[in-house]
């Protein structure tokens, strides 16, 4: 059984200035207001239609850069899904929201603001981390979130080699079973400058084989500088805070092992 191995590795320090930063249930996050406010732009990877978090950093650091990789949606597709739920809008609130949210990507993605349709990863049709991060300004404190649906494992030694650049990371891990070697030596890599500040789990995913938590979980890294040395006493997820991705169903309770 790996989950409380990487539950014990994973498990938050007793962060006291947390805020929720997204939208409602699944696509915000749960993370320190001082790292989300001592970034200075934005690296995301999968956007798909939410950017509720990259709008609310926007909000927070008018005219900081923002990259948003994702090459699965784009004008064409934005037109064409705004065209269809602008037909059914006459009937339903929620393609009428639809319609507003593909609006709204043409109103959002202007720079510094920019969405590039490439792929983040490895090999020679992908893009690196490095790659991407050389596009910001080089004395830029990164923002770095990730959730490209199980490739983030090919990104690991990128994202450690440039660890000094990155002050958050919020990413989703998928198919945590798997990979639990891969996260917990990444984590351990981590370690030397950053802390684990937040963990959630999806309840979109099914539970692992000893149901201690989701296959699926979302992980916010913050630096270590300042970090309480603390650990979290409670028991995720944390009420007021987080939300189920699935509003349907309750969160799985996860426990300090």
């Amino acid at each position: 059984m790996v989950a409380p191995q990487l539950i014990h590795k994973l498990w938050p320090s007793d962060f006291t200035d947390l805020r929720r930063y997204g939208r409602d249930n699944d696509g915000g996050y749960v993370m320190p207001i001082a790292a989300f406010r001592s970034a200075d732009a934005l690296l995301s990877f999968g956007l798909n239609f939410d950017w509720s978090f990259e709008r609310e950093f926007a909000t927070a650091h008018p005219m900081a850069p923002i990259h948003a990789y994702d090459p699965t949606v784009g004008k064409g597709r934005f037109i064409r899904a705004g065209f269809w739920a602008l037909l059914g809008a006459i009937y339903s609130r929620r393609e009428w929201a639809k319609f507003r949210a593909c609006c709204d990507y043409f109103r959002f993605f202007r720079p510094p603001v920019v969405h590039y349709r490439e792929w983040i990863g490895t090999g020679a049709s992908r893009l690196g981390v490095a790659a991407a991060a050389d596009r910001m300004p080089f004395s830029a404190c990164i923002g770095l979130k990730v959730d490209i649906e199980g490739s983030e494992y090919e990104i690991f030694d990128e994202i450690v080699a440039m660890a000094g650049r990155i002050e958050f990371l919020a990413i989703e891990l998928h198919d945590v079973e798997a990979h639990a070697d891969e996260i917990l030596a990444f984590t351990e890599k981590m370690s030397a400058t950053h802390v684990v500040a937040h963990l959630h789990g999806n309840n979109y995913a099914p539970l692992c084989s000893d149901g201690a938590m989701p296959l699926s979980i979302e992980v916010v890294y913050v630096r270590r500088a300042g970090a309480p040395t603390e650990a979290f006493a409670g028991v995720l997820p944390r009420a007021g805070l987080d939300q189920p991705n699935n509003r349907k169903f309750a969160d799985a309770v996860i426990r300090r092992t």
